[in-house]
């Protein structure tokens, strides 16, 4: 087995959660007796987006005007970007970068990616951030992984893919990568098990 070059990490269940604060505030703007089925809209109008085929911003203004929601594009986005990094992956993926390509892989529409970038500071803490809407196509299909490691000049088996998501990580497997499940709740300790379990060491 070739020894690990590059790691890959999912964002969402991954790095970091949505807090419970942004479906009240989103309820808040379409009434909580509608949230669920608004979201189920919400989830629709992004799905084609995340692969940068229409702009969410116009899917969403759309959308509010549908529901006759108390808010605006800009106020849904206020609450659509509460995110909120979880303090002990960032610091492994910081003791990664020191000896690894330390690469973000995430399904992500334009707004909410270009939120991750700059306001969570991931521009300056991973080497590569792979967004779906800026390679074009989204995960779990293999031609998204394969472009990640046709820019990185890897081969599948140097690299590992960690995410929340079984579908994923049989993508990132179909093409020849490393990869495994694993969400946050299980703790940083389950992680670095894992990334061991390959030859990768943790400070």
């Amino acid at each position: 087995m070739q020894s690990v070059k590059a790691i890959l990490f999912d964002a969402d269940g991954v790095l970091q959660r949505v807090p419970g604060t942004r479906d009240v505030r989103i309820a808040d703007l379409v009434g909580n007796e509608r949230i669920k089925d608004f979201m189920d809209d919400v989830w629709a109008a992004e799905e084609p987006c995340l692969s940068g085929n229409r702009k969410f911003e116009e899917e969403i203004g759309a959308l509010l005007k549908r529901w006759n929601a108390n808010s605006n594009v800009l106020e849904f986005f206020k609450a659509w970007h509460s995110i909120e990094s979880d303090e002990n992956m960032m610091n492994i993926v910081k003791d990664l970068r020191e000896n690894y390509v330390v690469c973000l892989a995430t399904n992500q529409e334009l707004n909410r990616a270009a939120h991750m970038s700059k306001a969570l500071k991931y521009e300056s803490l991973f080497h590569h951030s792979f967004y779906s809407c800026e390679l074009g196509v989204a995960k779990p299909s293999a031609v998204y992984f394969s472009r990640i490691i046709a820019q990185l000049g890897l081969s599948g088996s140097e690299v590992i893919f960690i995410d929340d998501n079984q579908a994923n990580v049989d993508g990132a497997k179909s093409i020849g990568l490393h990869a495994e499940l694993y969400h946050l709740d299980e703790g940083a300790e389950k992680l670095i098990e894992i990334l061991r379990s390959y030859g990768v060491a943790t400070a």
